[in-house]
């Protein structure tokens, strides 16, 4: 959240409406809210799938979360699609869905 914020022109405007005390404490609750900084309290398996061509969220973003998660020792799987978009559709939507399924699969028992 902290790198989007900072790369994102005017997202302040539409944060405000949904963290509460947002105007008055901004830095702490971008913090707050990056996951990257609590990695270490995640205990469950996670999928980071990212569009390579996304304008949102760049695929740094995905590889600072994936060395925070490999740091930590956390069970994850890092996907970059090449020329994929933020919800990874078109070209990527079979590929997007097939990924989720096999990962539900292999660690919801």
């Amino acid at each position: 959240m902290e790198l989007f914020a900072k790369e994102t022109p005017g997202i302040d405007e539409v944060t405000k409406q949904f963290i509460p005390g947002f105007e008055n404490n901004k830095e702490q609750l971008l913090k707050d809210r990056s996951v990257a900084n609590w990695a270490e309290k995640i205990n469950v398996p996670v999928l980071i799938m990212n569009g390579g061509a996304d304008p949102q969220v760049k695929p740094y973003h995905a590889l600072n979360l994936a060395a925070k998660l490999q740091e930590y020792g956390k069970t994850y799987q890092l996907m970059i699609l090449e020329g994929g978009n933020h919800i990874l559709s078109g070209k990527h939507t079979n590929e997007r869905d097939r990924q989720v399924t096999e990962w539900f699969k292999k660690y919801l028992k």
